[in-house]
């Protein structure tokens, strides 16, 4: 079973970070007056800089920066390809991004998204939900029956969500409880990206799968009755989701990391799958807003990078 997991995994993973190919990248991402948003050349970009980070990442899928503790965790699926079985691992990273410890827990499966508060590490692996006491690294197993692959992790107070890709749905869990289902709205294709702002959940879905930019992925909001409703034009193949001032910032699959409007309007800030950049597709961003800077996985690289913002 665990091999199975980590197949699907994999399969799911190399098939987003796969988008680079030229007919995805013509495609352009929707916005609310339904004109295209331009993807700006390498030279619109020069107050943004990219260095990578340095630590012991192994396939890393998500990042997530953590304001109580000033530190940064990033999952990592610990998969070699074609080579020996390794565990997943999460590591912590110090404010600046130097390593504090390189493996804080180690567990079998695979760790997609990740998440914090002032006492847990909250990640998500195949159809559990794990949390990590930050005192000891102890574990707890939630399992979610129903779930075929968890995925991104938010927390709003004493609730997580998290996204279930592959099961096209999203569930919540508050301790003492048993998980919740959220939402199954047909509309939510492949979800990923997940956060929740005022209240309101909002979810970003990759669309269909393999993905396809004829039918590609939207933002939705969730009402308290798990109904989707479209967040405008925005159109792309969505991973992370973070707050960003009064818009949203989103890790687009194809390699673009694109700032969103409450009402959809998309503006990509910078194309990583372009020159000089070349990224192999991106993943689960984490953002630090007191500093702009975006923590960016690229999991087919093995590599996680730091992106500055002007």
């Amino acid at each position: 079973m665990k091999r199975l997991q980590k197949t699907a995994t994999l399969s799911l993973m190399r098939s987003l970070v796969a988008l680079v190919v030229a007919p995805l990248l013509a495609a352009p991402l929707g916005c609310d007056d339904g004109a295209p948003t331009d993807t700006p050349e390498a030279g619109d970009n020069a107050s943004i800089t990219v260095t990578e980070v340095m630590g012991p990442f192994a396939y890393p899928e998500s990042a997530v920066f953590d304001a109580e503790d000033n530190v940064w965790w990033v999952g990592s699926l610990g998969q070699e390809f074609g080579g020996e079985e390794q565990r997943a691992f999460i590591t912590e990273l110090n404010a600046d991004g130097s390593v504090a410890t390189e493996r804080f827990i180690e567990v079998d499966g695979d760790i997609l998204g990740v998440a914090a508060d002032t006492d847990n590490i909250y990640a998500a692996r195949g159809s559990d939900l794990l949390i990590i006491k930050k005192s000891d690294a102890s574990l707890t197993t939630i399992p979610i029956d129903g779930a075929m692959l968890l995925n991104d992790v938010t927390l709003a107070d004493s609730t997580v969500y998290v996204s279930d890709t592959f099961g096209n749905r999203v569930y919540s869990y508050t301790e003492g409880s048993d998980p919740v289902l959220v939402s199954e709205d047909q509309a939510l294709m492949l979800p990923n990206g997940v956060i929740v702002d005022d209240g309101t959940v909002l979810v970003g879905t990759v669309g269909e799968f393999p993905p396809n930019p004829e039918n590609p992925g939207h933002l939705y909001t969730l009402d308290r009755s798990g109904v989707a409703t479209q967040v405008g034009d925005y159109a792309g193949f969505v991973d992370g989701i973070e707050k960003f001032g009064d818009d949203y910032l989103i890790s687009d699959a194809s390699g673009k990391l694109v700032k969103v409007s409450p009402e959809g309007r998309a503006e990509v800030l910078i194309d990583l799958a372009a020159a000089p950049y070349n990224f192999d597709g991106i993943n689960d961003l984490g953002f630090r807003a007191e500093t702009k800077t975006i923590f960016i996985p690229v999991l087919n690289e093995s590599k996680l990078y730091k992106v500055q913002l002007p």
